[in-house]
């Protein structure tokens, strides 16, 4: 049994783990393939790893383990070894990876982190709203950031993963072994189990990461540049790249928004009239290979295009975590297992059903029963189709999802 260290939160943590423990009792985790060639690592409360090194011969051994000693948080390697748990790294004989890609709310700037977000500044103690890197009193990073999520941020993310797998499909022909799932708090992760990408290098993981997150992209060399005094691009039927920022660019001229091209391109509105005035046209050459010329020389011409593009690129680029995508020794949480952070299911997701999915409700675990609990100070939030709070050192009763989640964030303390 894996120890707990009795302190301040031991209630807590034994209630919560009675509940984990019913989960796991009564639901059979599949994933991942392969168990007997991951190592595994498991987490406490507040830790998402305190031990790695671990592996199971089969199914059946790892849910034994998660019934008898339910860790709050249990993750394995994308990597596949043929001794997964020795030590050091290079012992372990690692034969093939999937490919993890992980997309997480907290990445994605949106308007709703305002209403629920919140920091302290470590220095000064400024206190304020939203989510910032400096703060604005002293000027120092050392922040302390309250991050919660809503269905608005959520589904931003989701945006991010259709996009991404519409890339696998299409520019690299990667339509089997494509599987979804909740991360368990606020993102997605997206796996790619086929022969097609278990031997890519370390190497190529990368060039692909950057390839699907426009790192460092060249403009020039994708076709796009001065000629003598026009501003080329490459011709439709386009590709790839090149075709994910002709889209964008074509949806941005469409809507003829003068502020909009003048402040992201860096010149005057009065510039701009005649491509506004002449705005078929302006598509009708962009499908030809040629960027419409604005009322300034071949020089400002450049510039305001390159200036577009730059902008259009960091639009379209997918927010990856790039250390979970890149590093091949990582271990990621296990699909349909409870985050030990919020009392969520990472949970699965079919593509299709994936517009509609619901993070804060569909993988909500304890539906029954409720709790009271002291909360020390929490914005207003949203679970299981209701909203809860403001709550300030207040002693209330909750849903048991809700309790399970407020206490396992850390928030909560059992009455």
């Amino acid at each position: 049994m894996i120890f707990m260290e009795l302190n301040e939160n031991a209630k807590e943590q034994e209630f919560l783990r009675k509940k984990f423990r019913q989960f796991y009792e009564t639901n059979e985790i599949t994933y991942p393939s392969k168990v007997q060639n991951r190592e595994f690592g498991i987490g406490e409360f507040g830790k998402k790893i305190v031990k790695r090194h671990m592996s199971f011969a089969n199914s059946n051994f790892f849910n034994k383990f998660l019934k008898e000693d339910v860790p709050f948080y249990v993750s394995a390697s994308a990597s596949l070894y043929k001794r997964p748990d020795f030590r050091p790294m290079e012992k372990k004989e690692m034969f093939g990876s999937e490919l993890i890609y992980e997309f997480d709310a907290d990445d994605i700037k949106t308007d709703c982190r305002n209403g629920h977000d919140s920091w302290k500044c470590m220095q000064c103690n400024a206190l304020g709203s939203g989510t910032l890197e400096k703060c604005p009193s002293c000027g120092s990073n050392s922040l302390s950031l309250d991050q919660w999520f809503c269905p608005e941020c959520i589904n931003e993310t989701k945006k991010q993963v259709f996009a991404l797998v519409n890339i696998l499909k299409e520019d690299f022909g990667i339509k089997e072994g494509l599987y979804i799932n909740f991360s368990g708090n606020a993102g997605f992760h997206v796996h790619v189990e086929n022969q097609a990408v278990e031997k890519l290098s370390k190497e190529a993981r990368i060039q692909l990461l950057d390839y699907l997150t426009l790192h460092e992209i060249n403009l020039e060399l994708l076709g796009f540049f001065l000629q003598k005094k026009t501003f080329v691009c490459p011709k439709d039927p386009c590709f790839g790249q090149i075709k994910r920022i002709k889209t964008a660019l074509s949806d941005m001229l469409s809507k003829a928004d003068i502020g909009e091209l003048a402040t992201y391109g860096l010149i005057p509105k009065s510039k701009l009239k005649s491509l506004l005035q002449n705005k078929n046209f302006v598509l009708e050459s962009l499908s030809s290979g040629t960027l419409f010329s604005i009322d300034a020389g071949a020089e400002a011409n450049k510039k305001f295009w390159l200036n577009i593009l730059n902008y259009i690129a960091s639009k379209i680029a997918l927010d990856i975590d790039r250390q979970t995508s890149s590093d091949i020794y990582k271990l990621v949480r296990v699909p349909n297992t409870i985050h030990g952070g919020t009392g969520l299911i990472a949970k699965v997701i079919k593509f299709e059903d994936l517009s509609k999915f619901d993070a804060l409700k569909d993988a909500v675990a304890f539906k029954e029963g409720r709790t009271k609990v002291y909360i020390t100070k929490v914005p207003r939030f949203y679970l299981y189709g209701n909203y809860f709070g403001p709550f300030e050192k207040a002693e209330v009763e909750l849903p048991d999802y809700a309790a399970i989640y407020l206490i396992a964030k850390g928030k909560a303390k059992l009455v």
